[in-house]
């Protein structure tokens, strides 16, 4: 018997999340499912062929990801939202991903690359509208870039892109997307036809007049908002078990666990869960004393096999004082995956 947790991921709640999203997006705005960090969690493969026939473009973080899916069998556009290092070059030219590129250096080291293989690369500007992380942050930057892509053989330009910082400040939040579009007006220029987009799902959330032509979406898809809002309707993706292990009888002010803690309850179930799994050691709801490694245990004489310890990743977000994105990509650390409908 394998005492893995168990995630449970629903295909139906993914499918119709992303639809619903769709209905917010103007007609003509392209939909770039992110599915980095393993789809939050979820699954990169599965989720990313659910998404297929309702998605343009998938997002992801490494190069790794990208290969995962060109060898799964998906052919649309994969766009890495992080920056190239010489290492990977090769690969992301040759299996077509798209990269996105932070400074002139990076696109002298893609264009050399793409040059030598005798290939085309695809290239997204990342443009700084005040997070300060990564991209280009002028126009002077903008232009010796673009002189650069258009005299190259060896480079074709599909999008530009930024990332608001907070869209619950509406004035920092303004003070980028204007930016944004002062700089994405020179790119028009030379380019008027590639990919704009800044909202994540956030700004999918915040209003239409941020969508552009484009807009990456992960959280909303996957059954959760950065923000209370009630403009989408969205059910959670991911349920998460643990298997019972024992109950134990007659503990009430006896030892149970590590440390010192005296049991508050007389009947406790052993779950095999633990922080290996990806769940803080604060515990989950009612957990006894801190989760250790791989058990801990819960109020209770839980005689069924499976517990759940994850229905709602705001609930555990909550108690670990963090936030729902940090919950999922953690939740199927050791998992074992089933997917329904």
């Amino acid at each position: 018997m394998s005492y893995k947790t168990v995630a449970e991921i629903s295909i139906k709640n993914l499918q119709n999340n992303a639809k619903n999203v769709k209905k917010l997006l103007n007609r003509k705005t392209k939909f770039y499912a992110v599915v980095k960090s393993n789809a939050y969690g979820h699954g990169i493969v599965e989720v990313s062929n659910a998404l297929y026939n309702i998605v343009d473009a998938f997002c992801v973080s490494l190069l790794d990801e990208a290969v995962k899916l060109r060898v799964a069998g998906i052919d649309k556009d994969i766009l890495m939202l992080t920056p190239a290092f010489c290492e990977t070059v090769n690969e992301l030219v040759r299996y077509n991903i798209t990269i996105s590129v932070s400074s002139l250096k990076e696109l002298k080291l893609i264009d050399k690359t793409a040059k030598n293989l005798n290939a085309k690369a695809k290239i997204q500007l990342a443009i700084n509208t005040g997070m300060n992380r990564l991209g280009f942050n002028d126009n002077k930057s903008i232009l010796t870039a673009l002189n650069l892509v258009k005299n190259s053989k060896n480079l074709t330009i599909t999008g530009a892109f930024s990332h608001f910082g907070n869209v619950c400040n509406k004035e920092y939040t303004k003070s980028q997307f204007q930016k944004f579009l002062n700089l994405i007006e020179v790119i028009k220029k030379y380019y008027p036809k590639i990919d704009y987009h800044i909202s994540s799902s956030g700004g999918v959330i915040a209003g239409k007049r941020y969508h552009l032509n484009a807009c990456r979406v992960g959280l909303l898809l996957y059954g959760y908002t950065p923000f209370i809002t009630d403009k989408i309707s969205l059910k959670p993706v991911m349920k998460v078990y643990a298997k019972s292990v024992s109950v134990r009888k007659n503990l009430k002010g006896k030892n149970l666990m590590y440390g010192d803690c005296l049991s508050p309850f007389d009947t406790a179930t052993v779950i095999r869960l633990g922080y290996a799994d990806g769940f803080l050691r604060k515990g989950i709801t009612e957990t006894v004393n801190h989760l250790c490694m791989d058990l801990s245990a819960v109020k209770g004489g839980r005689y069924s096999r499976l517990i759940p310890v994850m229905i709602n990743a705001n609930d555990l977000a909550k108690k670990w004082n963090t936030i729902p994105y940090e919950v999922l990509v953690n939740a199927t650390n050791r998992a074992e995956m089933r997917y329904k409908d």
